[in-house]
This record gives C-alpha cells, sequence and structure tokens, in this order.
C-alpha cells in the first residue's frame, strides 16, 4: 500500500489484479493473498489485522475484502 493511498483504492486494485489472473486461468492461493494485504495494511488497519491473526483460519478473500470494503 503507497503512503496516502486509501484502504478502497488498494484493495480494488488488488481485487483487478486477481481478476485479470483468474481469468488466464492462473491458480491463486487465497491464504497468500490475504496475508499479503494484511502485510501491506498492517500500520493502518493495525487492530483488524491483528484481529484477522487472531482467528483460528485465515477468512477467504472475498470475506476479508468486504470487511475492509
Amino acid at each position: 500500500m503507497k503512503k496516502g493511498e486509501s484502504i478502497d483504492t488498494f484493495l480494488d486494485g488488488l481485487n483487478e489484479i486477481r481478476d485479470q489472473l483468474t481469468s488466464i486461468g492462473a491458480t491463486l492461493d487465497q491464504e497468500l493473498m490475504v496475508r499479503t494485504t494484511l502485510n501491506a495494511v498492517s500500520e493502518v488497519l493495525e487492530v483488524f489485522v491483528q484481529s484477522m491473526l487472531g482467528r483460528g483460519t485465515l477468512p477467504p478473500w472475498e470475506e476479508m475484502w468486504a470487511a475492509l470494503h
């Protein structure tokens, strides 16, 4: 996430990349995508990130995206 970039803009960009990759048949590791996103927003949303990481299992991308949006 770039300094000054909104969470919505960042997540929309990730979602667009994910959609482009899946449209060409690429298989994405959902857990890796969620972890990468949590790492990118950890400074801005530390409490949210800690609550997600404290769960027994990470949520699927769509659930996390909806929670942040």
